[in-house]
């Protein structure tokens, strides 16, 4: 299946670009093809590792309860920054 770009702005970039690099436009355009899918699978691998920090954050947050330490008591440290 072959690709018609009627878009003019895309036509000019894709020359310049094959220009600067020696490569053909096909060779071009399928690079920039992958690169932008292997973008978009890292984007969701990012977005599904972040639910699931946040899902271990609330699990977290519940096993503290209301009476959790501050900061402070965590590291072993009073609130005069001097250690106990």
């Amino acid at each position: 299946m072959a690709i018609n770009i009627k878009n003019r702005e895309a036509e000019r970039l894709l020359r310049e670009l094959s220009s600067r690099t020696g490569k053909g436009k096909s060779q071009l355009f399928l690079e920039l093809l992958r690169r932008e899918v292997k973008r978009q699978v890292r984007l969701a691998d990012v977005e599904k590792r972040r639910r699931r920090i946040e899902v271990l954050a609330r699990r977290c947050a519940r096993r503290l309860g209301k009476t959790a330490p501050s900061p402070e008591e965590i590291i072993g440290y009073g609130r005069d920054g001097l250690p106990r």
